[in-house]
């Protein structure tokens, strides 16, 4: 992983091949000690793990994508729960016929690169679970 300060506040990361996108982040996010921030990926990975809630039964369905595929777009936020940081991502994804899935992304493997842009926020983002689907919410 490679990561270069480029503004006041922002950050520029390249997540190298085999790495997963979640981790990479999570573990820079602890090091770095940032306390809350957006997060803008693109890049190319397989392997992917979305999820779906299900307002039903309170959890998440999850559906693993093997293969290759393009990570056309995927955004999300820094915040911390119980004292570590939490990272929540949604991504979409393309394959090679240009078809699109996506959801809440649990994991993938970069397979060429990942370029991460994070916008250092200057504030602690908390999260709790509350509400009555038992989100984990901001």
């Amino acid at each position: 992983m490679y990561q270069k300060k480029i503004g006041e506040n922002l950050i520029c990361m390249i997540i190298a091949p085999g790495e997963d996108i979640g981790e990479q982040i999570t573990n820079f996010v602890e090091k770095e000690k940032i306390m809350s921030g957006s997060i803008s990926v693109i890049g190319a990975i397989k392997d992917v793990t979305f999820g779906v809630y299900d307002f039903v039964s309170n959890t998440y369905r999850r559906e693993k994508f093997t293969g290759d595929y393009e990570l056309v777009s995927c955004s999300g936020n820094i915040s911390y729960m119980d004292g570590r940081p939490f990272i929540h991502l949604h991504a979409a994804i393309s394959d090679h016929d240009f078809k699109v899935y996506g959801g809440h992304l649990f994991s993938c493997k970069v397979t060429a690169t990942a370029e991460v842009f994070i916008h250092v926020g200057t504030a602690k983002v908390e999260r709790f679970k509350r509400g009555e689907f038992g989100l984990i919410e901001l």
